[in-house]
């Protein structure tokens, strides 16, 4: 998606799809002549687990308008299978 210069958060639920937890980031990756570029994330939650939904929140400016692609990011460390829900994308006023 193009968006224009601003500040934006990205807000969802995880938690883990099975034992030994699992850990998420959510982010953006800048697409430049088609092709991605350095991908951008926010602090880990870490320690999710499948009985708790925990929230998870990113807010991220952007200097100029910009074509990006939103991410979760799901960390090799645990590396487990990890379930997102109810993932928001607003821009801050």
């Amino acid at each position: 998606m193009t968006l224009a210069a601003g500040t934006y958060t990205v807000k969802c639920y995880a938690k883990a799809a099975t034992a030994g937890g699992g850990a998420v980031a959510p982010g953006y990756v800048p697409i430049v002549s088609g092709k991605a570029g350095t991908y951008v994330y926010g602090s880990y939650v870490n320690n999710l687990s499948t009985s708790t939904w925990s929230e998870v929140t990113y807010t991220f400016t952007l200097a100029a308008e910009s074509t990006i692609c939103l991410v979760v990011n799901n960390s090799k460390t645990p590396g487990k299978d990890v379930l997102v829900d109810d993932f928001t994308f607003t821009q801050n006023k």
